[in-house]
């Protein structure tokens, strides 16, 4: 018994203009205010529920991945 598959290749054509690329927080003052809005509150609120009960390990963490990433970076700009 023989199996046979066909498959379907589906011919698809992409077409950008230079107004479909522009951002909508960059043209329209409103939405680029109300989004800020809802970012400040949604970070605030979150910021209300998180609790720190050991402040030392996040401090100290924070310090730890900002160091390796500068070390990372110095890494990076030896080779160019």
């Amino acid at each position: 018994m023989m199996v046979t598959t066909n498959t379907v290749t589906a011919r698809t054509t992409i077409t950008t203009s230079s107004s479909s690329l522009s951002s909508p927080s960059l043209t329209d003052p409103f939405h680029e205010r109300l989004t800020f809005l809802v970012r400040s509150f949604f970070f605030v609120f979150v910021g209300l529920l998180a609790s720190f009960g050991n402040i030392e390990y996040y401090v100290l963490a924070g310090i730890g991945v900002a160091i390796t990433l500068l070390v990372a970076r110095k890494i990076c700009d030896k080779d160019k």
